[in-house]
C-alpha cells in the first residue's frame, strides 16, 4: 500500500468512524461536575436545574429543546412517564401533566425525600432513607407506608415482578421491596447470597428490558427474582441505556457497547463527557454540562459503537460459561444450561458444533428436561415454572404457577416433579398440560432428582444427617409413592451425582457406592469417587477430577479399573450415544467436548476458541460528518518503503484525530 491508500483511509474515516480508544486519549481532563437530577421516558428527557429552579426538557424524536418549566424550588428527584413529570422536593411531591406547565401538589413527607419510582398507577416515595410511601399517581391519595430499617438508595422498579430494588449503602447489599398490584407494600428481601468482587462499590440499580436482569453501577448483574448473582459487566459505569436487550454504558467520558452475553463490542469517546445518555432509534443522545441552558446534547450515531443486532439468542461459540446441568436427547443433541447468560445452549454430536441457543426470560433457579415429552422446564423465583416445547420451536412459554415455594425441579417421564417448601416440605407432580396431579407432605429436599424409567422411581440424596440415598415411586398416572432410603444411614459416600443404569439394575452415587434400585442394599463399590458415569455394554465409563485434569476410567463388571486416560479441563458430564462417548470438561470457563470410543481412544476434541469481538457483524456506518479535515502526509509519515502496516495506520488515525478533537 502507498500514500494514496492512506488518503483513501482518511476519507473513509472522516465519513464513518474514529478509533474510539485513540479518541479517548485525546480528550484530556474535562471538568464534568455532578450530574443534574434527570429522568427520561420515551421521547422526553427532563433535567432539574437551579438558578432559577426549573426543568429543562428535550424532545429526542424532534432533536430539539422545549421551553423550560419553572418549579418552586430545587428538585431532589424526578420521575417522568405518561402521567406527567413527578417532582420530588425536600419534603413534598408534585406532578406536572405532560400537556401543562402547572404543578399539582400530591403529598408531603415527614422527613427528607430521597427518590421516586412509579408504575402505571402508583407512585412510590422513598423518604428518611428507609421509609417508602405508596400513593395514587394522579391524585396523591395515600395507599400504604412502611419503614424497612435499612438505608436505601439507587431505586429501580420492576412492575412485572412487583418489586422495588435498591442498594444499601451501609451493608453493601442489594435490597428488594415487594409490592402488590393494588399498591400495598410487602416484604423486604436482602442479603444477596452471592456477590461479585465489585459488589460493595455500587450506588444505583437498573433493570434490563422486560425485567430480565438487575444490574448495579459496579457492573454486578443479578437475577431480579432471587437476587442471586449472575454475571458481571467488565467495567463499572455512571449511566446505562439499552439498544433492545444490549447494554450501552457511559463511564470516564467514554461510551461502551456490549453483547447479550455482556462482552464488549465497541466503544466511542464523545467530544464532551456524558452526564446523561439516552437512546432513540439509531442515535445516542449524550447530554453534557454546557451551553445557555447549562445542559446541552451531542448526538452520536449508534454505528460508532458497532453494536450487535439486538434480540438475538446468545452465541455460545467462544463464550466463557460453565454449564450448570446438561442433558442428551434422542437426536444426540446435548443441552447445556447457562443461567448467567439466560440461555440453554445446544450442541449437536452428529454435526460437531453448536446449534441456536434457547433464550430464557430470566436466570432460572432450576432447569429440567423430559426426554418423554422433549421439553425443557425452567423455574423462576418462588412460584413460576415455564416450558420450552422443543418439538415446536425454541420459544419459552408459561407452564404453571405453584402454590408453594419451589425448592427443586425434575421430570418423571412425562410428568413434572416439584419439590416445594413453606411451612413444611412437599413433593408435587404436574401433568404435561400443567394440571396438579398429586401433592404429598414431608417430601425430602435435594439438589438433584434422577428418574429411573424402568423402576419408575426418582432417586436422590437426602442431605440431612445422616446423608442417605432415597427412592420415591411415581406411578404411570403421576401419583407419588412412599419414600424409601437405604438401610445404612452412615453418610459416607452419599454425594452427587446419582446415576441409574439403563437396565434399571443399579444406582450409583458420587462417592462410589452402588445400590440395588429396589431394596437400596449396597451391591458394590467403585474404586474411587466419581464426577459422572455412563454404562457401556457390560462396563462403566466414569470421569473424575484429578489435581490437573479429568481422568476417564473404564471400569469392569467387578468394579475394577480396566483402563484410564486423561483429558484437559475440569469434569462436567459424560454421555453415551451412537457408539460414541462424549466427555464434557471445562477449560478456562470454556466447555470442551471430547469424543471417545469404547477403547478410550480420543476421536475428536471440539474447537472452542475464545470469542474476540469484531466490527464485521455491525451495520456499515452511514454518518454525515459534522466537520471535516484535510491532512497532508509526507513520506516520512510511513515506513521508508511507503508500505502501510497496522502501526502506520494507527499513527495516521492519531494524526487525524489530533486535528479533529
Amino acid at each position: 500500500m502507498n500514500l494514496k491508500f492512506i488518503q483513501m483511509v482518511i476519507a473513509i474515516m472522516v465519513l464513518s468512524t474514529v478509533s474510539p480508544s485513540l479518541c479517548a486519549s485525546s480528550k484530556g481532563e474535562e471538568a464534568v461536575g455532578e450530574p443534574p437530577v434527570s429522568a427520561v421516558w420515551e421521547d422526553l428527557a427532563c433535567f432539574a436545574l437551579s438558578n432559577p429552579p426549573r426543568i429543562e426538557r428535550y424532545d429526542l424524536a424532534q432533536q430539539t429543546w422545549l421551553d423550560a418549566i419553572p418549579i418552586q424550588e430545587d428538585a431532589i428527584d424526578l420521575w417522568v412517564d405518561a402521567e406527567g413529570i413527578f417532582v420530588g422536593y425536600l419534603r413534598s411531591v408534585s406532578r406536572i401533566p405532560l400537556d401543562s406547565t402547572e404543578e399539582q401538589h400530591l403529598r408531603d413527607t415527614a422527613e427528607d425525600l430521597n427518590e421516586l419510582v412509579a408504575t402505571s398507577d402508583y407512585l412510590f416515595i422513598l423518604w428518611g432513607e428507609d421509609n417508602i410511601t405508596s400513593c395514587m399517581k394522579t391524585t396523591g391519595a395515600y395507599i400504604d407506608s412502611k419503614e424497612y430499617f435499612d438505608s436505601m438508595h439507587g431505586l429501580s422498579i420492576a412492575s412485572s415482578l412487583g418489586r422495588i430494588f435498591a442498594r444499601d449503602p451501609d451493608g453493601n447489599e442489594v435490597l428488594a421491596v415487594e409490592f402488590e398490584f393494588d399498591g400495598k407494600l410487602g416484604l423486604r428481601q436482602q442479603d444477596t447470597p452471592t456477590s461479585s468482587p465489585r459488589f460493595p462499590n455500587a450506588e444505583r440499580t437498573y433493570l434490563f428490558p422486560n425485567d430480565r436482569r438487575l444490574v448495579d453501577d459496579s457492573g454486578s448483574v443479578f437475577d431480579p427474582r432471587s437476587l442471586l448473582y449472575q454475571n458481571t459487566l467488565p467495567i463499572s459505569f455512571e449511566e446505562i441505556v439499552f439498544y433492545g436487550d444490549l447494554p450501552i454504558i457511559a463511564t470516564g467520558g467514554v461510551l461502551y457497547s456490549f453483547s447479550n452475553s455482556l462482552n464488549q463490542t465497541g466503544q466511542y469517546a464523545p467530544e464532551h463527557s456524558p452526564l446523561k445518555i439516552s437512546l432513540k432509534d439509531q442515535s445516542v443522545f449524550s447530554f453534557y454540562a454546557g451551553g445557555d441552558r447549562e445542559i446541552d446534547v451531542e448526538i452520536i450515531s449508534l454505528d460508532f459503537l458497532t453494536p450487535e443486532l439486538p434480540g438475538q439468542s446468545v452465541d455460545p461459540m467462544g463464550l466463557r460459561f460453565h454449564p450448570r446441568e446438561s442433558w442428551l436427547d434422542s437426536d444426540s443433541t446435548i443441552y447445556l444450561s447457562d443461567p448467567a447468560n439466560l440461555s440453554v445452549h445446544r450442541w449437536s454430536l452428529s454435526e460437531r458444533h453448536f446449534l441456536e441457543s434457547v433464550s430464557l426470560s430470566g436466570s432460572p433457579t432450576f432447569v429440567a428436561y423430559s426426554g418423554d415429552t422433549h421439553r425443557l422446564y425452567t423455574a423462576y423465583g418462588m412460584h413460576e415454572i415455564a416450558q420450552v416445547k422443543l418439538e415446536e420451536g425454541l420459544d419459552e412459554q408459561p407452564f404453571v404457577m405453584t402454590q408453594e415455594e419451589i425448592a427443586g425441579l425434575a421430570t418423571a417421564g412425562e410428568f413434572v416433579f416439584v419439590a416445594q417448601v413453606r411451612d413444611g416440605r412437599d413433593h408435587a407432580t404436574y401433568s404435561p398440560n400443567g394440571e396438579l396431579i398429586d401433592l404429598r407432605d414431608f417430601g425430602e429436599l435435594s439438589p438433584e432428582y434422577v428418574w429411573d424409567s424402568i423402576n419408575r422411581k426418582l432417586f436422590y440424596i437426602w442431605n440431612l444427617h445422616p446423608r442417605d440415598i432415597v427412592g420415591q415411586g411415581i406411578s404411570t398416572e403421576g401419583i407419588i409413592g412412599v419414600e424409601r432410603n437405604s438401610p445404612f444411614h452412615d453418610s459416607e459416600g452419599y454425594i452427587q451425582p446419582v446415576r441409574v443404569s439403563p437396565t434399571g439394575d443399579a444406582v450409583i452415587v458420587g462417592g462410589g457406592r452402588v445400590h440395588d434400585p429396589e431394596t437400596l442394599d449396597e451391591i458394590g463399590y467403585l474404586p474411587n469417587p466419581i464426577s459422572d458415569v455412563v454404562w457401556d455394554k457390560e462396563n462403566l465409563i466414569a470421569i473424575r477430577e484429578t489435581d490437573v485434569s479429568t481422568q476417564v476410567q473404564k471400569i469392569g463388571p467387578d468394579y475394577t479399573i480396566l483402563d484410564s486416560i486423561e483429558v484437559d479441563g475440569d469434569p462436567h458430564r459424560i454421555f453415551s450415544a451412537s457408539e460414541e462417548l462424549v466427555v464434557i470438561t471445562v477449560v478456562d470457563d470454556l466447555p470442551v467436548f471430547h469424543i471417545l470410543n469404547s477403547d478410550l481412544e480420543i476421536l475428536e476434541t471440539s474447537d472452542h476458541p475464545t470469542r474476540t469481538p469484531t466490527a464485521t457483524a455491525s451495520p456499515t456506518p452511514t454518518i454525515t460528518p459534522s466537520h471535516t479535515a484535510t491532512l497532508t502526509f509526507a513520506p516520512e509519515d510511513v515506513d521508508e518503503d511507503h508500505d502501510v502496516d497496522e502501526t502506520d495506520l494507527l499513527m495516521v488515525i492519531r494524526k487525524w484525530h489530533t486535528v479533529n478533537p
